[in-house]
């Protein structure tokens, strides 16, 4: 299994290479009015970068299935393509537009609906799973050693879950390499939990993520050559919520995820605030990693504190969970 993600790290690379110079002019990224000024020289860059590494992974992880069976694969589809093909859309309507404005919002939060309806009924056929693996239903929600069986509250929860980490994944992707650097620290505190669990599958299949998201990043850091695309960085947050799914370890995305729901809880602060007060703003400008920049932080240094401020609550998640099987055991 090793070769076969060497061998396919190797073509993504050269991929990447023959992507970049296809669509250099084409596809390529529109920034923002109210962006920091330096972000000017970005325009022009080609985008929808992780319509590669998608791909990739798609085929990457068919492979592992055939040989360690990844559990409720089909979720793990449902959810994947979903949100990639939200996100393509996404990046197709604001290179056709050549505008950065794609999807309304309402448009987002509609076509998320629809997928978490989907993902709703399939967890709820396959009920079996998480009684078999876990002990409880697919509904339940584990904290420590706390359960909390929601029922058909579930369903709210799950489209917060799914809407909001895809939301917040691809906010957060507005610097060179934050989102793919932030993102494999993120999957390597999932590699630990499965290692926990010791699912082969799983671990086999994080590794691969993680492979072709770090060939993404050789093109995206510390210069991009590409951006993500919204494709990416949705596609990106819908891995998190399977992974969190199927190890039942919901609650504990708050710590796996510290920056991305910090970023999208600097947008919400400031709506809010811009509201109340009649134009007054709490940030010069959002998502926070923006207003850090204003301030005179610059990208390699914002990206640095974020991914260790990422990695120290990840840690803390990693205790409570290896708590909770303390405990159990």
């Amino acid at each position: 299994m090793i070769l076969i993600l060497l061998i396919l790290g190797i073509f993504c690379f050269f991929c990447y290479r023959f992507y970049i110079k296809l669509v250099k002019g084409r596809f390529v990224q529109y920034i923002r009015e109210d962006a920091p000024k330096h972000h000017v020289f970005k325009e022009g860059t080609p985008t929808a970068g992780g319509v590669i590494f998608s791909l990739f992974i798609l085929i990457y992880s068919l492979i592992v299935h055939a040989f360690y069976q990844i559990p409720l694969y089909i979720l793990f589809v449902i959810l994947f393509l979903g949100n990639f093909l939200i996100g393509l859309y996404d990046d197709i309507i604001k290179i056709l537009n050549k505008r950065n404005l794609g999807l309304r919002a309402r448009e987002k939060l509609f076509l998320h609906l629809l997928l978490t309806i989907t993902i709703f009924f399939v967890m709820k056929i396959n009920n079996q799973f998480f009684e078999q693996h876990f002990g409880i239903s697919f509904s339940t929600l584990i904290f420590h050693t706390n359960l909390v069986d929601l029922g058909w509250i579930y369903f709210i929860f799950l489209y917060f879950l799914i809407s909001g980490v895809s939301n917040a994944t691809n906010l957060t992707d507005g610097l060179d390499g934050l989102l793919a650097s932030l993102s494999i620290t993120t999957l390597l505190g999932y590699l630990l939990v499965f290692i926990l669990i010791y699912n082969v599958g799983m671990i086999y299949l994080i590794l691969g993520i993680i492979c072709f998201i770090l060939v993404f990043l050789f093109f995206n850091f510390p210069r991009a050559s590409i951006f993500m695309g919204d494709s990416g960085s949705m596609a990106i947050g819908s891995i998190f919520v399977y992974f969190s799914i199927i190890s039942k370890t919901e609650p504990y995305l708050l710590f796996f995820g510290y920056i991305y729901f910090l970023v999208t809880l600097s947008v919400i602060l400031q709506v809010i605030y811009f509201r109340l007060t009649k134009g007054r703003r709490i940030f010069s400008i959002t998502p926070i990693h923006h207003h850090f920049e204003t301030i005179g932080y610059d990208e390699k240094s914002i990206l640095l504190r974020f991914n260790v401020a990422n990695f120290v609550f990840i840690m803390v998640g990693l205790m409570f969970i290896l708590y909770k099987y303390i405990s159990r055991s």
